[in-house]
């Protein structure tokens, strides 16, 4: 199967320069968007004509458009999908890997990766050093605090980032390297972009989600997994009440994080904790990092956007860190 060009420009980018000089961004941007939707279909509908094939994988630098991956979900002829973390070339050494492993011991199945947090790991003695390094006035410290201390807070609209256990690997925040928040309250928005993120006020967030409570939030009639955010899906009315800072603005669909117990039993307890202290099973999730800085990965990191934001607390590794007034 492939994508052939018909009548192509001789000098693509002059050509659509002048072709679009008086449109908006916003406009181009959405066209761009549909007709990337109509031909991800087609190639889809055609690849399953010709190989019977209902089972669809999507890889690739466009497997990170979440809006590609649900019309194709939402396809008649898809029975189930699967969009991976990474799509880029960092994946090739696995697949690479993988491969290899397949022609040397074809008698041994090969397991899928049963989660992403394969990047390093900070104990606690790593984490009071970078306390100690950077600690100064005006901050609290708990050592290992209880999740529903860290839950009430949340529940308050506190906004608390977490540095916790092995960092994830791929283009996802998945909640060891992240900011949380409620998403019932649509000022948390503000608040993220004002005093954290600083991002453009259209760039949404994304909600991280109970496994348990997946169909009280998600439009999902075939059950696809979404562990790694690489899905969109259409939200239900109670989402629209508890997840609505983690919902786009423009029509309320989500890129969730649906987490299950086996896949981070650390952070399913603390969402468990949000839950009793508020019947909510989701928080806001977006990646630990000021806005053009990359994420953090070490406890200095962390520790160094925490004091360079407005962040009300910090989750390390056995340790809690608040301001003064929280």
């Amino acid at each position: 199967m492939e994508i052939k060009f018909t009548n192509p420009d001789k000098d693509l980018f002059f050509s659509m320069k002048n072709r679009l000089k008086a449109v908006r961004f916003d406009g181009i941007a959405a066209g761009l968007q549909y007709f990337c939707e109509d031909i991800s279909k087609q190639w889809v509908k055609n690849c399953i004509q010709e190989t019977g094939l209902s089972s669809v994988v999507i890889s690739g630098g466009v497997a990170m458009n979440i809006k590609i991956n649900k019309v194709i979900m939402e396809l008649p002829e898809v029975e189930e999908i699967f969009v991976g973390p990474s799509g880029g070339d960092e994946s090739l050494s696995a697949g690479a890997a993988y491969a290899l492993w397949h022609d040397l011991y074809p008698q041994i199945p090969l397991k899928p990766l049963e989660n992403t947090y394969l990047g390093p790991a900070y104990g606690k003695q790593e984490s009071e050093k970078a306390i100690s390094e950077m600690f100064s006035d005006g901050f609290n410290i708990v050592e290992d605090p209880p999740d529903g201390q860290v839950a009430r807070m949340l529940a308050r609209g506190r906004v608390i980032a977490r540095a916790v256990g092995r960092m994830e690997y791929g283009a996802r925040s998945l909640g060891n390297r992240s900011i949380l928040a409620n998403a019932s309250d649509y000022r948390t928005i503000r608040k993220i972009n004002d005093q954290i993120k600083r991002r453009d006020f259209w760039m949404p967030f994304a909600p991280i989600i109970l496994a348990e409570r997946m169909k009280d939030y998600v439009v999902n009639p075939k059950n696809i997994l979404s562990p790694f955010m690489t899905m969109g899906f259409d939200s239900t009315e109670l989402a629209k009440q508890h997840l609505r800072a983690g919902l786009h603005p423009a029509d309320d669909s989500m890129r969730p994080q649906i987490l299950q117990q086996s896949d981070n039993p650390r952070l399913h307890a603390l969402l468990l904790a949000y839950e009793k202290e508020t019947g909510m099973g989701g928080l806001l999730n977006t990646s630990l990092n000021l806005h053009g800085e990359p994420i953090c990965c070490t406890p200095q990191d962390s520790m160094k956007t925490f004091l360079n934001s407005g962040l009300d607390g910090l989750l390390l590794e056995g340790f809690l860190i608040t301001r003064n007034e929280i």
